[in-house]
């Protein structure tokens, strides 16, 4: 029953999101050159953007990687210049006047085309790397062979930096980057909830407002939820429509919707005494979803109940830091307007009958 109520959660939020052009946007083809005059190290980068990082699997691409070796003839430039991306991958501390006249060639060519200089690191480099030692031209960015992840560190920031509106793109059509550009998005997307539980809970320290922005959190919370599920299945390689991905969430997830739902707002019923653990509870809920979501389309296997608690409680430490700086100080005081109480004319003393007036000294009026 929890599965099917799920299911109907998950559906119904994000039929409300415009997921099409999401989807569309992820298929758009995207082309990129590779040149240099080292085989190796141009062969090397090829193909570690199309190694698949869970299962190691070199996938073709060929109508995404384009390999020029440098020098080539005078069509490479031409060819080139219309593509989506150009990367010329030297090895560290051998970039020679081929790549650098390519370099030229290329903006001259192109101005608009994004062109990268990618430095392919020594097996000691990442260890002392930092962007200002390695990366001090724009243009340059290190990658590095010997690390897990050769990516993550500078070529994927500069990426996403190069094409903002373009992420699940990228790790859609070169699976060397899904690992990193998914792990960002789940981390974006939960410091977004985090910020946006602290907003609404501003306002919900005053108790009258309190059920209506509870009620609001949660579909606005569940709704980033999904969404970047969505984004996350797209990014790590999925051409899924959003009803089958309702179907397998419902199943991966458990009820891990009811329980952060559940969560949130029953801490947000104690004013000015929740706020802290509902933003740490946003960021968590948010962030172990996200995980769950990308063991599933990426490993193709479900997180325990032990891990997503264990998971959810590591979370919790790092949304409770988030939520010590986003939250208030203090719980702001419900203050009304001063109103000045207007003067009130003095009560006329009525005369009673049978005897004289009396002046205010209290002796009689003369006849």
């Amino acid at each position: 029953m929890s599965s099917l109520t799920n299911l109907e959660h998950i559906w119904s939020t994000i039929t409300e999101v415009d997921v099409q052009s999401i989807r569309e946007q992820a298929q758009i083809p995207f082309q990129v050159a590779l040149l240099g005059s080292d085989a190796d190290a141009v062969h090397w980068l090829h193909d570690a953007l199309r190694t698949d990082p869970f299962e190691n699997v070199l996938y073709p691409l060929p109508q995404t990687l384009w390999v020029y070796h440098l020098p080539g003839d005078e069509h490479v430039i031409e060819s080139t210049a219309g593509f989506d991306l150009a990367l010329i991958v030297f090895k560290e501390g051998e970039q020679n006047d081929l790549e650098r006249q390519a370099f030229a060639d290329l903006r001259i060519a192109n101005p608009h085309l994004p062109v990268l200089l990618v430095q392919v690191a020594g097996a000691d480099a990442l260890q002392s790397y930092s962007p200002a030692r390695y990366d001090v031209n724009p243009a340059v960015v290190s990658v590095f062979p010997t690390d897990a992840d050769p990516f993550t560190h500078a070529l994927v920031p500069r990426l996403l930096a190069l094409f903002p509106e373009q992420h699940v793109m990228l790790a859609h059509h070169l699976p060397g980057l899904r690992h990193a550009v998914a792990q960002r998005l789940i981390k974006e997307t939960s410091i977004a909830n985090a910020g946006y539980s602290a907003s609404t809970g501003i306002a919900e320290l005053v108790p009258v407002l309190l059920i209506p922005l509870n009620v609001a959190d949660v579909v606005v919370l569940s709704k980033n939820q999904a969404l970047m599920s969505y984004k996350l299945a797209l990014a790590l390689g999925k051409d899924i429509a959003v009803q089958e991905m309702a179907v397998e969430l419902a199943g991966v997830l458990g009820t891990g919707f009811v329980w952060r739902e559940l969560a949130h707002f029953l801490v947000g019923l104690a004013p000015g005494i929740g706020l802290v653990p509902k933003i740490a509870i946003a960021y968590a809920g948010t962030f172990v979803i996200g995980q769950a979501v990308y063991v599933w389309y990426g490993h193709k296997r479900k997180l325990t109940p032990q891990q997503m608690k264990q998971m959810f409680a590591e979370a919790m430490t790092e949304g409770r830091a988030r939520a010590a700086a986003l939250a208030p100080k203090r719980r702001p005081k419900l203050r009304l307007p001063s109103v000045s109480r207007p003067a009130l004319p003095r009560p006329r003393l009525r005369r009673k009958a049978g005897k004289p007036e009396e002046q205010e000294t209290g002796k009689p009026v003369d006849q």
